[in-house]
């Protein structure tokens, strides 16, 4: 039994993520079962791949908000369940999602049987958007109404991340055997999202009074005021951002970080000015090339700042950094001009991006605002060569941008809203 769920829900998976965002991936393994796991907010929720697999089970599964619900590739996962025994798959989207498919296949057998029931509670197919086979797995769908003893692991999507959190908040396993700086970040990300979803403080639970508790606790922190600095900055509030930022005093190295690159910002960019002179550049320097890890989310805002793209993962960086920065010219091109920067910049909310990508690539655009939260995603048409945007409720103020070919980051910078 599996849960697993993002600690923010408003961050929704975009299909350029499909082959790396895998909930549970079943590898060359035969009469594997996978049965009574939530999983949420996945790029592709489960992933059966191998041509040895056979004869696999997939039953009693919730999935929320996932881009693909199950990927099957170069295997044969057999027929789903049967008139007595139904499969009791459930997938689930919000209003506002917008998913690829619930089974995708790539060299799959087709012609395959999966048993549903006709209801919807607690583990029947959603009746508007349940199993939409696209691509090589067309599966004949038989209907049942036959009982079957699906066990949900923590209830609704909500009480499921509820005790996830109280966890974290309780300070329980596996959670206090974390080194001290990703404790930080767990506390960090349940306070987040104790502020953006109240619906986790209004379960009905018992969960609701720790959770309470603890938002009201981490109010009066640095990490809480650090927090609420974000909140300012994202409101376009930025004397009393710089006041409350001014007033921290930092318990830790990750605080240390962000309240420096909260005052670099909320000195320049916040008030329009573009330029970072010497000595606020040796400082962001200083942090955007420490591990994020341990040096927490202002890492990546100092990176941003800087305009750098920083490879974190690989034993040699300077060879991926080299690697990486030559990918980046052969598609954005020096020549061809494959793909431009957004402009005009600063814009009004109109812009556009011109790009000449070649047959089979897929480009998409991510604009987040000035605390990293991801608010606009825009994928690249291959039937022309533009992508032009008007989008009247970016209010005024900087944002970022991103562009991603083939799962690759090939280009991050600022842009400026003003009207």
């Amino acid at each position: 039994m599996v849960v697993l769920l993002p600690l923010k829900s408003w961050c929704l998976p975009d299909r350029i993520f499909n082959s790396k965002l895998i909930g549970i991936s079943v590898e060359s393994s035969n009469n594997s079962i996978v049965k009574n796991n939530n999983l949420a907010q996945m790029a592709t929720g489960v992933r059966f791949f191998n041509n040895t697999i056979i004869d696999a089970d997939f039953l009693c599964n919730y999935m929320v908000n996932c881009q693909r619900g199950i990927t099957i590739e170069q295997c044969d996962i057999s027929n789903q369940g049967s008139y007595n025994l139904p499969i009791d798959d459930q997938w689930v989207y919000s209003g506002n999602f917008s998913q690829e498919a619930d089974i995708r296949g790539f060299n799959a057998p087709i012609n395959k049987i999966w048993f549903v029931r006709n209801f919807t509670y607690p583990f029947g197919p959603d009746k508007v958007n349940y199993i939409k086979p696209i691509n090589t797995v067309v599966p004949s769908l038989g209907n049942t109404n036959a009982s079957f003893n699906c066990t949900n692991p923590c209830g609704t999507i909500f009480t499921c991340k509820q005790k996830k959190l109280a966890s974290i908040a309780k300070n329980q396993s596996p959670y206090n055997t974390l080194a001290p700086s990703e404790q930080y970040l767990a506390k960090k990300s349940t306070f987040n999202a104790l502020l953006n979803e109240p619906a986790l403080l209004q379960q009905g639970t018992p969960e609701d009074s720790v959770l309470q508790s603890f938002k009201d606790s981490i109010m009066q922190t640095d990490l809480g005021k650090l927090t609420l600095v974000e909140e300012f900055i994202g409101n376009g509030n930025i004397v009393q951002a710089k006041q409350i930022n001014d007033s921290i005093v930092p318990a830790n190295f990750m605080e240390m970080n962000q309240k420096l690159v909260n005052d670099v910002y909320l000195r320049t960019w916040a008030l329009g000015g573009m330029e970072i002179d010497s000595v606020d550049k040796s400082k962001l320097e200083t942090i955007a090339f420490q591990n994020p890890i341990d040096g927490g989310i202002a890492v990546y805002s100092a990176r941003v700042i800087l305009g750098l793209i920083q490879d974190d993962f690989s034993p040699v960086s300077t060879a991926r950094m080299a690697n990486s920065e030559l990918k980046r010219k052969e598609i954005l091109g020096v020549e061809n001009n494959f793909i431009t920067k957004l402009y005009p910049n600063p814009n009004d909310g109109n812009m556009q991006i011109d790009y000449n990508l070649e047959n089979g690539q897929n480009g998409v655009l991510i604009i987040s605002d000035i605390i990293g939260q991801r608010i606009k995603w825009f994928s690249f048409q291959n039937d022309r060569n533009y992508l032009k945007i008007s989008d009247a409720s970016l209010k005024n103020g900087v944002y970022f941008y991103e562009i991603w070919v083939d799962e690759e980051l090939i280009l991050s910078d600022k842009i400026i809203i003003i009207k």
